[in-house]
């Protein structure tokens, strides 16, 4: 079964625009900025009960308004939307916009989207906005595992919020509303606080891709250090565009990571850094001798490879395992 196109948004703000009262600190944090994570409600097919940050499907019929270059990027506005309250459109033709306006006029058209997502277009036509795509910065693209029934090909972008962005907050506080219906709870944290609180406190769940974006921003400690990083990422992508033979328009030939997945349940694969441990599912990653693209390449049983992996142990006891050299 091929995977539904879907997309996510990484919604960083640094830590002076956030009301106190939306955050859940676990102990003083070195980063200066926190990002939103979603709890998805325990009645839905996929994540259920798990934090993850907003985004959902991308529909051709609903998000093509503004071109199929802009097609991905459109769904993650409108998820965000949907999920969140948070509507990341230009209100500058928009002389009415304040809080009170967008409370009370703006955030109740959501429940028109939940039932006809079609709609998001005319909500931008009514209320004299348009998408800022230019605020979302490609990150990571991850495709499910093939062993998955429900597989999604998500691509991963970055926003920085500011005050230019949230003309319609004030008062120093980001306007957060869960939809209550796929999202019950949300919280501002950093990578830090979100990993504290899921393998220590154990308050919230996390998704094996959430977890693993985590641990890959803990090396971000300022928010500028993650917009310097997100600058390199946007040169890259331009170079590769630039070399690349096909003239396509979307981002479909942007690379991706489709990881391997593996259920333990004889038991033969041991924890590496632990042999005693027995991990119940492990997720292999492009480079581990156990992602079946590597697997494929290994032909010298002396030669060293990396461990690029997740292992599973429990509800909140993942184990990241990255660069250490095994012998096959």
């Amino acid at each position: 079964m091929n995977p539904k196109l879907a997309s996510s948004t990484l919604l960083i703000a640094p830590k002076k625009l956030l009301n106190r009262k939306q955050q859940i600190l676990t102990k003083s944090s070195c980063f200066d900025y926190s990002l939103l994570l979603l709890e998805r409600n325990e009645n839905i097919s996929s994540f259920a009960k798990m934090f993850v940050f907003p985004g959902g499907s991308v529909d051709e019929k609903v998000d093509n308004h503004w071109g199929i270059e802009n097609q991905i990027k459109t769904g993650a506005i409108r998820e965000l939307f949907e999920e969140a309250g948070v509507l990341l459109c230009d209100f500058k033709e928009n002389k009415e916009m304040n809080e009170k306006y967008y409370r009370e006029n703006i955030l109740p058209f959501r429940d028109t989207l939940h039932t006809d997502p079609t709609k998001f277009y005319t909500m931008c036509q009514n209320f004299n906005c348009s998408p800022m795509f230019n605020q979302l910065k490609f990150y990571q693209r991850w495709i499910t595992p093939s062993i998955v029934k429900k597989r999604f090909d998500t691509f991963f972008y970055f926003t920085f919020l500011s005050e230019e962005i949230l003309s319609y907050s004030i008062e120093n506080s980001i306007i957060v509303s869960n939809d209550g219906k796929e999202i019950v709870s949300s919280v501002w944290l950093s990578p830090e606080e979100a990993l504290h609180q899921f393998q220590v406190e154990k308050k919230i769940q996390l998704a094996p891709p959430t977890f693993y974006i985590l641990n890959e921003l803990l090396k971000y400690n300022e928010m500028d250090e993650l917009k310097q990083y997100c600058q390199f990422l946007s040169e890259e992508e331009e170079k590769r565009k630039g070399l690349s033979i096909m003239s396509d328009p979307t981002p479909f030939n942007t690379p991706f990571t489709q990881p391997t997945m593996i259920f333990n349940k004889e038991g033969k694969i041991k924890g590496i850094e632990d042999e005693n441990l027995t991990p119940k599912t492990i997720i292999a990653l492009p480079g581990d001798p156990l992602h079946e693209e590597t697997s494929s390449f290994i032909n010298d049983s002396n030669k060293e490879w990396l461990y690029h992996r997740i292992e599973i142990y429990g509800t909140y006891e993942y184990k990241l395992v990255k660069q250490r050299k095994s012998k096959l």
